[in-house]
């Protein structure tokens, strides 16, 4: 069923779908009205797709009979609730959004080329598709060593980079599990290549989403500048062609953002517990998204504290429709975590934690503003005009100086060492800088202020999720980054929430600068004259300003834009798999195999591997023997000859298979300028029954 909607033009209470009367045409298509609605529509889907897909893999029942079908309707019931607003649909908005889509395919067409294959496991993305891998073809993340096939050989090892011990003859997948969630059902019906495609077209949706909300936000023509802004960016390509789980906490955060938006300026409480159920299943993709949703908290209890006296009922309902399913949601990410990487939620249990303080905290807060804000003198001195304006000033003054803090942090923090080492977090905001460049940095800080006063003095109270959550993100990780410094690893920490929500308040300074000289102010005699004056230049002014925002990041990723991490390293392993055949066993004989490739090796081909690290021979014919009783062939790799050499005594082996591959660089507060290129090498051989050691060919 389609819902009908009444969606206001632009007004006091912010930019939406509807122009003015005047400029309203006749294309109330069902196409467009499906275009216009499907940046909410893909992440309420996306979420609706998850809640199922994640209670059957707690359920250790992640099967395609059950989650196709049970996933695929949680997302047709989502589109559902959020529906297609039956509205005059604005000729000039639906010709921005259709280009906005062009730009999103556009990108998918061209960085699906480009998707990483990273199965070398050395950093989180190789987790997080080695994970989809291994449910592609089994039903649970209770991922069974075997360590029967290779019987008792002494020191052997299981565990790999991102793959721990989990308890007796079990391994666990660290972090939350959404990303190999949504990705192994990619597998399923495309093949493990489409599989490891599959975050271009995640991180294709997120820019959508991000869209929808710098739309609700800006309009759609400066959505458009920051949407084309962060789709050329190095974080953007960085984490989407490879197995980040930051595009799908950006698409999910976002998109509840927007749904907020939208519940608040449509008073509708199917859409608060639309916004609270999208952003809450961003818990599911990312331990540090509590945080993001102690945001909400907040905002919810704005939007209490301000409501009329005749209105707090329904607003409580909406509210609670707002935080009920986000609690749910983040219940769900934390079973998730502890029950499916229990070891991962053990190590990262203080930062989960403190997390969750600030959820508390931001609970206590909202119950104090309550309580101030709902005594019948307090609300009385509130509805003074004068203590808004002092607010709003108090608001500016705080994120100019905490802007210029930041700024200034290079030079008073130079030589701060903290246990020695160099306090790398005064160069957070020159990190933005290097990929979006400082014209957009000051501009952020104008369109923060901005957006305040909008809020605060104009009372604006769309705008409250995302300022709460925008800033809250961005004090924390502009003051500490949490993440190893070296770039563009660290640039993923910004991407979900800082970076969308910098450059929406960059292009907010950007609309504001365009629209100068439009409004009246005849109250103030000469004003008028004087602001018809200069709009020219005011759009001149906009004009360097949208280059100055996509010129940088454009710059800084044209050296590295040809970048494919890690391939053909998909083709090398898949020839291991075939040498091994489905009958075979693989001992793991060198530190980096057994750490790196282990459970590579377990996920795509399917077969029994423990490490082995620099094994005798009486241990490798001890193994080969348990493996023989089990009805296997065994196999020993290494990613260099020395182990076998040691063995044999040979005095050289033959590599089965070398591969030169591209990384991104890791460099130090600066963008990337070259690729960083690496041989890989792989020796396989096959363990004889008196433990001496034949090479595949």
């Amino acid at each position: 069923m389609v819902r009908a909607l009444r969606l206001p033009g632009r007004n006091r209470a912010g930019h939406g779908w509807s122009a003015p009367a005047r400029r309203r045409a006749s294309l109330g298509t069902a196409g467009a009205a499906v275009l216009l609605a499907a940046p909410d529509l893909v992440a309420a889907m996306v979420a609706g797709f998850a809640l199922p897909s994640m209670v059957l893999l707690l359920a250790d029942q992640f099967r395609p009979a059950l989650v196709l079908p049970f996933g695929i309707a949680g997302a047709l019931l989502a589109a559902v609730l959020v529906g297609v607003p039956r509205v005059a649909i604005d000729r000039r908005e639906a010709l921005l959004a259709a280009v906005a889509v062009a730009v999103v395919v556009a990108w998918f067409a061209m960085n699906i080329f480009f998707s990483a294959q990273n199965l070398y496991a050395h950093r989180d993305p190789a987790t997080y598709n080695l994970a989809a891998r291994w449910l592609v073809s089994n039903p649970s993340l209770h991922i069974p060593i075997h360590a029967e096939v290779f019987g008792d050989p002494v020191a052997q090892d299981a565990g790999s980079a991102g793959f721990g011990g989990a308890g007796p003859g079990l391994l666990y997948a660290q972090g939350n599990h959404l990303l190999p969630v949504l990705l192994a059902p990619i597998g399923w019906l495309f093949g493990v290549r489409a599989m490891l495609a599959g975050n271009v077209a995640i991180g294709a949706l997120a820019l959508l989403v991000f869209f929808g909300l710098a739309r609700r936000v800006v309009g759609a023509a400066f959505a458009l500048v920051a949407l084309c802004a962060l789709a050329v960016s190095v974080p953007m390509l960085f984490v989407s062609r490879d197995t980040y789980s930051e595009p799908v906490t950006m698409l999910l955060l976002l998109g509840g953002l927007s749904l907020l938006h939208r519940a608040i300026r449509g008073r509708r409480t199917a859409d608060f517990a639309l916004a609270g159920f999208v952003a809450g299943a961003a818990a599911t993709a990312r331990i540090d998204v509590y945080l993001a949703l102690a945001a909400l908290v907040l905002a919810a209890a704005v939007l209490l504290a301000v409501a009329p006296v005749g209105d707090r009922r329904r607003v409580g309902r909406q509210v609670t429709a707002l935080l009920a399913p986000a609690a749910a949601m983040s219940v769900l990410g934390w079973l998730d975590v502890t029950w499916l990487s229990y070891g991962y939620y053990r190590d990262e249990r203080h930062h989960i934690v403190s997390t969750w303080y600030a959820v508390l905290a931001s609970a206590v807060v909202g119950a104090v503003v309550l309580w101030v804000a709902w005594r019948p003198r307090w609300r009385a001195r509130f509805a003074a005009p004068r203590l808004w304006r002092v607010a709003s000033r108090a608001v500016v003054a705080l994120i100019v100086v905490f802007a210029a803090l930041l700024a200034s942090r290079p030079l008073w923090m130079r030589h701060l060492r903290i246990h020695g080492v160099p306090a790398y977090n005064a160069n957070t905001l020159n990190w933005q800088a290097v990929y979006f460049g400082w014209p957009m940095l000051v501009l952020a800080t104008v369109g923060y202020v901005l957006l305040a006063r909008r809020l605060i003095r104009d009372r604006q109270y769309p705008l409250v999720g995302v300022l709460f959550m925008g800033a809250a993100m961005s004090a924390m990780y502009l003051t500490a980054a949490q993440i190893t410094p070296d770039q563009p690893w660290a640039s993923r920490r910004y991407l979900p929430v800082v970076v969308p929500a910098l450059l929406i308040a960059a292009t907010a300074a950007l609309g504001a600068l365009w629209r100068i000289g439009r409004r009246q102010a005849s109250a103030r005699a000469g004003l008028d004259e004087w602001l018809r004056a200069v709009r020219p230049w005011a759009r001149g002014l906009t004009a360097l300003g949208v280059v100055a925002l996509l010129v940088p990041p454009a710059l800084s990723t044209a050296p590295v834009a040809g970048i494919r991490e890690e391939a053909p390293q998909l083709d090398q392993v898949l020839a291991i798999c075939r040498a091994v055949g489905p009958s075979g066993a693989v001992l793991m004989l060198d530190r980096p195999a057994k750490t790196s490739y282990q459970q590579t090796i377990r996920s795509y081909c399917e077969v029994p591997v423990i490490g082995l690290v620099n094994p005798s021979r009486p241990e490798l014919a001890s193994a080969r023997a348990a493996a023989f009783g089990h009805g296997r062939t065994l196999y020993g790799l290494s990613t260099t000859p020395d182990p076998i050499l040691a063995v044999s005594g040979f005095g050289t082996a033959v590599a089965f298979s070398t591969v030169d591959t591209m990384r991104w660089p890791g460099v130090m507060n600066a963008a990337p300028r070259v690729a960083a290129m690496e041989k890989v090498t792989v020796y396989l051989v096959r363990v004889g029954s008196d433990g001496q050691l034949a090479p595949v060919g």
